[in-house]
Order: structure tokens, then sequence, then C-alpha cells
């Protein structure tokens, strides 16, 4: 049982990490797409 807690608590500790870099790069890539089109209008 503490080998599987661990392991779970690990893989929550993962997504903590993970989601916050997949949020930033949805982020860059939107800002990307208006900055690109505020180009084109100019």
């Amino acid at each position: 049982m503490e080998l599987f807690q661990t392991h779970y608590l690990r893989w929550i500790a993962n997504c903590d990490v993970v989601k916050p870099k997949v949020v930033a790069a949805e982020h860059i890539s939107q800002f990307n797409e208006e900055a690109h089109s505020s180009f084109v209008k100019k």
C-alpha cells in the first residue's frame, strides 16, 4: 500500500508540474496568433 501511495503522490506531483507548462504553451500559441493577425492588419 505504501508503494502505491508514493507512486500515486508522485503521479499527482507530475501532473501539477506538467499542467502549467501546457497552459503556458497554449497562451504562447494564442499570443503568437494574435500578434500575427495584428501584424497582417497593418
